[in-house]
């Protein structure tokens, strides 16, 4: 799987982290819900486009929370991927 967005709410607490994931497996665009950071719950939906699967993620990115995108982070961190 290839992460094509990831943003996160900006709170370090588990019970208050939520981060939102699009990533691409083949032909297929999923996007992972995670609430409680990395051992936290996680829902995940498929879409047959990546502008479906970013439409979908954005309907989650809460207003109220300041909410970040951090995909670069994982670049800087993964540089081969």
């Amino acid at each position: 799987m290839v992460l094509l967005v990831h943003w996160w709410n900006g709170r370090f607490e588990h019970a208050a982290r939520r981060d939102v994931f699009v990533r691409r497996d083949a032909d297929a665009f999923t996007v992972e819900l995670r609430s409680g950071g990395p051992r936290g719950t996680t829902t995940s939906t498929t879409h047959p486009t990546a502008w479906a699967a970013v439409t979908a993620a954005r309907a989650h990115l809460v207003p109220l929370a300041d909410w970040s995108d951090v995909t670069d982070a994982h670049r800087h961190a993964h540089p081969e991927r």
